[in-house]
C-alpha cells in the first residue's frame, strides 16, 4: 500500500459542496471553477439565472484524471457524462455534478475544471 499526505490547503474554494444540499452556485453566462482534490470527490453546483435564465456553457477539464460532468435538469433524468470540451445547455434550477469517473483525485492543475460561457453568435441581417 501507498499513502499520500497533502499538506497544502485545498484550491477549491467552493468546498464543501459534496452534496446537493451543500451545492455551490453557478450563475449562467459567468465563469465557474472547481477541483476534484480528494479520492471519490463529488462537486455539486446549482445553476442560477443572472442576466439570462438559460444558456450554454463550455466544460473544460484539462487534467488527466477523467473528470466529467452530469446535468441534472430541474425536470427529467440526469444527462451525461460530459467530457472535457463539451457544451452543456443549462437552465436556472438545474444542477451540475462533477466527478472523476475512476474515483481519482489530483492537486494542482490536473484536478481543476471550469465552466465558461460559450460565445453567442448573432447572425448579421442581410
Amino acid at each position: 500500500y501507498e499513502v499520500y499526505l497533502y499538506d497544502a490547503p485545498a484550491a477549491d474554494t467552493e468546498e464543501p459542496n459534496g452534496t446537493l444540499v451543500e451545492a455551490g452556485v453557478y450563475v449562467i453566462d459567468t465563469v465557474g471553477e472547481g477541483a476534484i482534490e480528494t479520492v471519490f470527490d463529488t462537486d455539486w453546483w446549482l445553476v442560477q439565472a443572472g442576466e439570462l435564465d438559460r444558456g450554454t456553457l463550455l466544460f473544460d477539464a484539462p487534467g488527466g484524471i477523467g473528470i466529467v460532468a452530469y446535468l441534472h435538469p430541474l425536470a427529467g433524468a440526469a444527462v451525461g457524462p460530459f467530457v472535457d470540451g463539451s457544451r452543456i445547455d443549462v437552465a436556472a434550477g438545474d444542477a451540475l455534478r462533477v466527478v472523476s469517473e475512476q474515483g481519482f483525485a489530483a492537486r494542482g492543475a490536473n484536478g481543476y475544471y471550469y465552466f465558461s460561457p460559450t460565445e453567442t453568435v448573432v447572425p448579421l441581417d442581410d
